[in-house]
């Protein structure tokens, strides 16, 4: 090289870049993935398989090299614009996602457990008594993966939501009402 750092201008006979858009499933963008694309570039067909990498989020490029447009001496490179499909389940938050869960009022008081869906399957959660309704509580490392970072992950944020039964039976109603009188 000649230690300059400068690019090389590309020389002008290169097909140019081409930029295709594409959509993951949540599940592919944190578990990543192997995906095969057929795509028409230019008026020529393709097939390859892209490789999605776990933590991949909405905005970023994948870049597949020489899957361009073909110019004089080779094709360009492809990128692939990616939008992350929304998931029930989790809101995400760059490496952090949210959710919520509902527990019952007596837990709450009381303290328990409740069962939490994460990415690795149910995991049951502390629920220390007296905490309040709509408390955030967050498990270290059970968000999403961070791009680039193998093993890495953001945290999961667990919202606790009073499970609202509006239908109470009579023990039941019976019990809240003597809540209510003792003043809670």
């Amino acid at each position: 090289g000649n230690g300059a750092g400068g690019r090389k201008p590309q020389a002008p006979a290169k097909g140019a870049d081409a930029e295709v858009a594409i959509t993951v499933s949540f599940d592919e963008a944190m578990f990543g993935s192997e995906r095969p694309l057929q795509l028409n570039i230019g008026g020529e067909p393709r097939q390859f398989t892209v490789r999605i990498p776990p933590g991949i989020a909405t905005g970023k490029r994948l870049r597949v090299k020489g899957e361009g447009h073909r110019g004089a001496t080779g094709k360009g490179d492809l990128n692939l614009l990616v939008t992350v499909l929304p998931d029930s389940r989790f809101e995400r938050q760059a490496d952090d996602l949210h959710t919520q869960v509902a527990v019952k009022p007596s837990t709450l008081m009381l303290g328990g457990s409740v069962e939490v869906e994460t990415l690795q399957g149910r995991k049951s959660l502390k629920v220390a008594a007296g905490t309040s309704t709509d408390k955030l509580v967050r498990i270290r490392h059970q968000g999403a993966p961070v791009l680039g970072k193998p093993g890495q992950h953001g945290d999961l944020y667990v919202r606790l939501v009073v499970a609202g039964s509006t239908s109470l039976s009579d023990e039941q109603r019976s019990a809240a009402e003597a809540l209510r009188n003792a003043g809670l």
